[in-house]
């Protein structure tokens, strides 16, 4: 059987020949019900062909290459990172990514990187047949050089003069610290469009998916979209707006909060977030690319480097838009926090004695001037390294 969302899955002959294409049905992973295959042959003939065959050859078959069986697989897939204070060490020093080859053939690698505060274990060699290599990363006085920051190099494997791989090194030079939080348990006064609301959800849903919590992550509060039930059809964009924040003297900068979050995704209904620095022109950060319905309070973060040192930074959470019918449970976010390396001793003066205030979690008004408020309530940077 299958399950929503498969279609367009093929349907394979005994030859591993892709014959037909899933168009529709009603099956699941709970119902045994009818599922429709289109033949390869109509579609073929109803344009398939301009797609595949586009220089007209005539050709009807063509055997695809197995990815696995030529070339190097790396792991893993996603970067390394260390991190120690200025002047090292750095943990973990020598992490390494493996080389695998499963071919039938040895293949012949090269290994070069773009930042010299990396150092390789081994630049070119070769991997036998079905052995694997650890390519070893290590972080020497280059590395110890480096002034507090966030740092990224980027690793290139080049083999057999045919294929090429990279992986992103991540160096963090300095301590990581919580510099603005909000935990929900006071409001804070966001700008907020239409179904936007800080409240206690109350465990509802939308007419699919799974419902609103009917607390916060750690607390009762949270702000969310309609705490009430699911968004509504054919509805437009709307968007809960934080800002503007002074990230001048940070570097590496991350937004992390506590999600529990349920959109069907595109093409039908939309959730994303993005940042301005002017309060106007938006960069998204993330979106769904598919149906997201958490159902439990996930944590996640995002990377806001690119926005570090500047004077005023916003950033925006939208919901929508929709189509009709099909709605879930939409946003709900607690726990909202901007962390980040202080760059040098004491990092900028954002124009407050040290005499503020200690941190209010969610204590200003919506504008500028109340934000500005937060900022000298919390004394950020001499007061929380």
């Amino acid at each position: 059987t299958t399950e929503g969302g498969s279609s367009g899955s093929p349907l394979f002959n005994e030859d591993h020949r892709v014959i037909g294409q899933l168009h529709g049905g009603y099956a699941s992973c709970n119902s045994n019900d009818a599922d429709w295959y289109g033949s390869m042959e109509t579609s073929w003939a109803a344009g398939l062909d301009d797609y595949l065959d586009p220089e007209g050859t005539g050709e009807r078959v063509v055997d695809t290459l197995a990815p696995w069986s030529r070339g190097l697989d790396i792991a893993p897939e996603s970067g390394l990172s260390a991190q120690g204070l200025a002047g090292g060490p750095f943990t973990p020093d020598g992490a390494s990514y493996t080389l695998t080859n499963d071919g039938d053939d040895d293949v012949d690698y090269a290994v070069s990187v773009d930042a010299g505060w990396v150092g390789l274990s081994t630049t070119d060699g070769t991997v036998p047949s079905g052995e694997d290599l650890d390519l070893e990363l290590t972080f020497g006085p280059a590395a110890a050089s480096l002034s507090t920051g966030l740092y990224t190099a980027t690793v290139t494997v080049a083999w057999d003069d045919e294929g090429e791989d990279t992986r992103e090194v991540t160096l963090q030079v300095g301590e990581r610290s919580d510099v603005l939080t909000w935990d929900m348990e006071s409001e804070p006064e966001w700008n907020a469009d239409g179904g936007w609301a800080w409240g206690i959800p109350e465990g509802q849903r939308g007419s699919m998916g799974l419902p609103d919590p009917e607390s916060g992550a750690t607390g009762d509060y949270v702000y969310g979209y309609e705490l009430g039930g699911g968004y509504g059809s054919f509805m437009d964009e709307e968007h809960l707006v934080a800002g503007p924040f002074d990230l001048r003297g940070y570097a590496g900068t991350e937004l992390r909060f506590q999600r529990w979050l349920g959109v069907e995704g595109p093409p039908y209904d939309a959730a994303s977030i993005s940042v301005s620095v002017d309060g106007a022109d938006y960069d998204t950060i993330w979106e769904a690319e598919s149906e997201t319905d958490d159902g439990t309070w996930v944590e996640v973060a995002y990377d806001l480097s690119n926005w570090d040192d500047e004077a005023q930074v916003w950033i925006r959470w939208t919901m929508g838009g929709s189509d009709r019918d099909v709605e879930f449970c939409g946003w709900n976010l607690d726990d909202v926090v901007i962390s980040a390396i202080v760059a040098g001793e004491g990092g900028v003066d954002k124009g407050f004695d040290d005499e503020s205030s200690a941190v209010c979690g969610g204590c200003a008004s919506g504008g500028a001037v109340g934000w500005l408020g937060l900022l000298g309530a919390l004394g950020l940077v001499r007061r929380r390294r």
